[in-house]
């Protein structure tokens, strides 16, 4: 099956922001998105003279999907801020803080960074 993010548009629109799919492999940068850092391919715009960047994971979405990691469980991609700092998200694929876009299955209460939701990582 292929990912709306393995062939992604040249250009989109996100949160009003016209965003260009850019190709450069050396630069490093933070997705606006889900806030973990990236380098390559990305969505990115001078958006009155800041730079806003996306993985294309984080850009061009699955409303939800299923992780072979998690057998048939649901997770919902959510754009909503985490919950506040005494409750911090984590990525149950990484472990590591999720501070911006997750995948969320409700059913068990797991989360998942959007680029940990590609299988195989």
């Amino acid at each position: 099956m292929t990912r709306p993010y393995e062939n992604p548009p040249a250009e989109i629109i996100h949160s009003g922001r016209k965003l260009k799919l850019t190709e450069t492999d050396d630069v490093l940068f933070n997705c606006d998105g889900c806030k973990e850092p990236g380098y390559g391919r990305r969505y990115t715009c001078d958006c009155g003279g800041n730079s806003f960047d996306l993985h294309t994971c984080c850009a061009v979405t699955e409303d939800t999907l299923k992780h072979p990691l998690f057998g048939d469980l649901t997770f919902e991609f959510l754009k909503e801020p985490p919950p506040p700092a005494d409750e911090k998200t984590k990525c149950d694929a990484c472990g590591e803080e999720a501070s911006g876009f997750v995948y969320h299955c409700s059913e068990k209460d797991l989360d998942l960074h959007p680029c940990r939701s590609r299988a195989p990582w």
